[in-house]
């Protein structure tokens, strides 16, 4: 995922999602197999791992220990789909990231809120998402609404099989959109898209007051 050839034309991928994270407590939401994690480890940072799967959370803490980075890691719990959806002390966390998580949630506005209560002054949302863009690409037609429901859109399905044959829900996000369902609780601080063909976005959100 940092090849140019992929994601990361131009550095953007490791600038915009990990730029300036050194030495920070990161909450990684949906760590999958630590390949992320790993990347915050070997910056400095104290770690949080979360998934939905307890075979993945296992897999992260192998992967951080195996590269000696074991005692980085504060906390590893599984997320659920229910309050409180993650477990995580209030005002603890400098970043929650979730890369490729928050646009296959159907709940992503609880998710977020939860977020905000486990930063710590000044921290950050930081997201990699599926854009618009994706949307344009892979379903032929013009972006939604921001209000769309991508459950009710017909081309929904088409959308989530091309970019996740595996998933069952897939959403799209661009600056307006996540204004529009987050703007109330948060500052999108930054939208840039990742990739050469749009598909891919870096966002970074900050409470507000």
């Amino acid at each position: 995922r940092y090849s140019a050839k992929w994601r990361n034309p131009d550095n953007r991928w490791r600038r915009l999602l990990h730029g300036g994270v050194e030495g920070k407590r990161v909450l990684d939401f949906g760590c999958g197999f630590g390949l992320e994690a790993l990347q915050f480890a070997q910056a400095g940072c104290d770690l949080v791992l979360v998934d939905l799967s307890v075979w993945n959370v296992r897999l992260a803490l192998r992967l951080l220990r195996l590269h000696g980075f074991g005692d980085q890691v504060i906390r590893a719990s599984l997320a659920t789909a229910e309050p409180p959806y993650f477990e995580c002390p209030p005002g603890s966390v400098d970043v929650f990231y979730a890369c490729g998580v928050l646009h296959h949630l159907p709940y992503p506005r609880e998710v977020l809120l939860r977020a905000r209560e486990v930063l710590t002054p000044g921290g950050e949302v930081r997201l990699m998402l599926y854009t618009d863009r994706a949307w344009e690409l892979t379903t032929g037609a013009p972006v939604p609404p921001v209000s769309d429901d991508p459950l009710q859109n017909p081309l929904g399905a088409r959308f989530r099989c091309a970019l996740d044959s595996v998933g069952y829900f897939a959403d799209w996000y661009s600056r307006e959109r996540l204004e529009h369902r987050f703007g109330d609780a948060f500052e999108v601080a930054s939208y840039e898209y990742l990739t050469r063909d749009g598909a891919y976005a870096a966002a970074t959100l900050r409470p507000r007051p």
